[in-house]
Order: C-alpha cells, then structure tokens, then sequence
C-alpha cells in the first residue's frame, strides 16, 4: 500500500473541496493517506471544520501551524517541522495544495535530504494576482522549486497553459488533472424553493449568484458596478454573494455607494454552498484569474446558465455555446451578458442544458480520481528507479 502524505494550508474553498474528494474517493485499499494542515485557517474565511471532516473519512489528521501571507521566520518554522516528519516516517510520495503548500513542502524536502517524490497543485498561481517586480520575484520562486517538484498538476488546460508559459517545470512533469464534481441530478422546483427561502429571499426575485471567497481574485467590485443597469432593466433582481473574505467591509460600502444595497446580498460563508446554486437564474463569475472553480462545475451541474470571464481555468465555458463570456474588468459587458440571460429564458435554458452536458461528459469524479492514482504510481515508480540507479552508481564507486 502506497503511503502518501498529503499537506494543505488553503483549508477552505476550492482547496477543501478537491482534498476532500481525494480522502473520501481514492481507492483507500491502494493508498493510505495522511493530511498536514493548520489547526485553523484565519476565522475570516468562514469555515472551519476541515480537519474534523477529514477526520469523519477515517484518515489521520497531524497539525502544523501555517499561516497564508508570507512570513519567513514562520514559513521556515513550519517547513521545518514537515521535514522533520518526512524523516521520521516512511512515504512513497508527497502531495502538496495550493501555493503557500507548494512552497512549505517543497522547502521541507530540501531540508530532510529525503528523495520523497512531490506532486503540486497549486489551484491557481499566487502570481497570477500580481504585476511588475512582484510577479517576476514570485515566478523565479516557482522555477526554483521546481526542482523538488516531480509533478505539478494543472486542474485546467487554461491552467497547463499559464505553467507552461512561465515555464515552471519542464514540460515532461506538467500533469493535467481537471477538477470534477458528483454527479447530481438537474435541480428540482422544491430545491429551488428551498434554496431561495435559506437566503430569505422573495419567491418571485430574479436571482444573479456569485459563489467564492471575497477577495481581489473573484472580482466582485466589477459585479457590484454592475448592479445599477442589471436593476434598471431587471427591477426584482437581486445579487446574492456567497462567500466571506477580507474584502466584505469594503464591498459593502462600494454597494451602499452605488445606490443598491438592497438588492445586493451578503450571504457570508455557508456550508453546502453548492445546493444554493438551485436559487440562482444565472451565476455570475467575473474572475481575474482562476485554477478551475468548484462553483461553476456544481451550478452547471444544477442546470444555471453562467456568465464568466475570458481568462486561463475557465475555458470550459464557449461563448454562445455552454455560458456567456465577457472581458475581465468590464462591468459594462458583465451587466449586459447578465441582462441577456435573465431575458431570455430560451437562450438561458439552452446554455444551461449545454453546461449541465459537459459536467457530466467531462468532470466526473472517477476520472479524476483514476487519472490521480495514476500519477502516484508513475512518479513513486520513477522515484524508486531513480534510487536503484544512484545505488548501482554508489556500488561502483
């Protein structure tokens, strides 16, 4: 049985949601798995049950504080005592999610002088949010680790794309892995119902969601900008926003500023946020830069028809096809794409079903799964090969 160490800082989202597909759905009679995460992620990002959920699918839990900004003398702290554990205990590979991970992990490796194989998924560069001298310092440090890196995992092709770009890694050790979601069937008016009254919301409002953490990343202020000519043509809608994060406060005020927070609603952080997808006309996802987000694959797996940016991890989306797609940073075509498609329902609905096929034809969670065993069989193989030769090499010296 393969032993593979799986380490998290991101223990919310998009990052939970992935770690928690692979310790409930991994063949867990091949791979026996251990998770490293913080005891708590910063309470503003809403959910804090990660480690007992883990625990509940029956997979050991080791805390090591982590914190997600950078800071040295903690980062070093924490990789340090990951090392000491990769020393401590025997793996067949390591498995590192989301970029303050990728980057405790791979310094922990460094510092053991173990040759533990690691594969990385980053779900979205940090340097994709940044300009200038900043992202060129943050790419050169994910060129460096890429030496501890035997393979990073894209979970799109917009993704693959970005990596192959900045040139990461060599091309060879790129692994596309898209993410997936459970199948569901098409949402029923019951579930609708019941969503709308969980976000006390009125039966008859046209509903406009947005589902994710509110920072910089999801784009937010441009939704908010866009509330003023959605209302003018649309008066009984509303926009629900369901997530927390650091930008609440400031949302708030831009939304008071605008004359609309009345139909702007902050839903915070909810558990199960993907079944209120049910009580949305059309989700809205107007994203600066993305890995391949869990709530567009759930709210298209709903049947709600999406609009969404034109950037790398959102791809899966053809405009005029499966959704509606827009420039990033334009409230003015945010507003009309979303005008569109809560006034014509046809067109809604045919998007909808065209959505709702591509879930079920291309992100399901076995071939995520299958495509994911896979990988650590490769790279833990090529791993022990790679010590066999450099004993053979050590016997003749």
């Amino acid at each position: 049985m393969m032993r593979i160490l799986q380490v998290v800082e991101a223990t919310t989202a998009g990052v939970k949601t992935h770690v928690l597909n692979l310790v409930h759905h991994l063949d867990r009679s091949r791979f026996h798995l251990t998770v490293v995460c913080p005891p708590v992620r910063t309470a503003a990002y809403g959910d804090t049950s990660f480690v007992a959920d883990v625990q509940e699918a029956g997979v050991r839990v080791i805390t090591i504080p982590m914190r997600r900004e950078l800071h040295p003398a903690h980062d070093l702290s924490a990789a340090w005592r990951l090392a000491r554990l990769l020393r401590r205990e025997p793996w067949d590979a390591m498995h590192l999610h989301s970029s303050k991970a990728g980057l405790i992990g791979r310094l922990a490796v460094a510092f053991s002088r173990r040759a533990v194989p690691v594969i990385y998924t980053p779900n979205a560069f940090a340097f994709q949010g940044r300009r200038g001298l900043s992202r060129r310092l943050y790419v050169a440090a994910e060129r460096l680790l890429g030496r501890w890196t035997s393979a990073l995992v894209c979970v799109s092709v917009g993704e693959r794309e970005v990596a192959l770009a900045a040139r990461l890694v060599p091309p060879a050790r790129l692994a596309l892995i898209e993410n997936a979601v459970p199948p569901r069937g098409a949402r029923t008016a019951a579930e609708v119902a019941a969503a709308r009254q969980a976000l006390a919301l009125p039966a008859d409002a046209v509903v406009v969601g947005s589902v994710g953490r509110l920072s910089a990343q999801k784009g937010h202020r441009y939704l908010i900008e866009a509330a003023p000519a959605i209302l003018a043509r649309v008066p009984q809608a509303y926009i629900v926003l369901v997530g927390s994060g650091e930008l609440r406060p400031a949302l708030e005020r831009e939304a008071r500023r605008r004359g609309v927070a009345e139909r702007v609603l902050f839903a915070g952080y909810r558990p199960g946020a993907a079944a209120l997808a049910s009580a949305f006309d059309c989700l809205a996802l107007p994203s600066l830069w993305e890995g391949c987000p869990y709530a567009l694959l759930e709210a298209m797996s709903a049947r709600v028809p999406a609009v969404v940016t034109r950037i790398p991890g959102l791809e899966m989306i053809v405009d005029g096809e499966n959704g509606l797609v827009v420039p990033p940073r334009d409230a003015r075509a945010l507003a009309e794409a979303i005008v569109r498609l809560l006034t014509d329902r046809p067109l809604a609905a045919r998007l909808a079903e065209a959505g709702r096929s591509l879930v079920l034809s291309r992100y399901g969670l076995a071939r995520q799964m299958r495509q994911t065993e896979e990988l650590y069989e490769r790279v833990a193989a090529l791993a022990h090969l790679s010590r066999g030769a450099s004993s053979v090499e050590e016997a003749k010296r």
